[in-house]
C-alpha cells in the first residue's frame, strides 16, 4: 500500500454504484477519499462500510461518507460519477 501522504485528497461527489466502485479501488491503493452520495449510499457505507467484490479480491473499505459536500481547504480533485 502506498502512503497516504503521498496523494492527494480525493472527492467521489455523486457516488453510486459506479463512484463507488472507483472510490473503493482508489481507498484500496491508499488514497484518502470522501465520497458523497444519495441519503440511501451514505446511509448503508456509514453502517457497513464500502464492500468491494471482484474476482481478484474482495474487500470491505471504511472512508468518509458525508450526505452533503462538505466545504475542505486541502481538497485537490473531485470525481464526478
Amino acid at each position: 500500500m502506498t502512503n497516504e501522504k503521498n496523494w492527494p485528497k480525493v472527492a467521489v461527489v455523486g457516488a453510486g454504484a459506479v463512484g463507488g466502485y472507483f472510490g473503493g479501488l482508489l481507498v484500496r491503493s491508499g488514497v484518502p477519499v470522501t465520497m458523497i452520495g444519495r441519503a440511501a449510499f451514505v446511509e448503508a457505507v456509514q453502517k457497513t462500510g464500502l464492500r468491494l467484490d471482484t474476482m481478484q479480491f474482495q474487500r470491505r473499505c471504511i472512508l468518509l461518507c458525508p450526505q452533503k459536500f462538505p466545504p475542505r481547504p486541502g481538497r485537490t480533485m473531485c470525481c464526478f460519477a
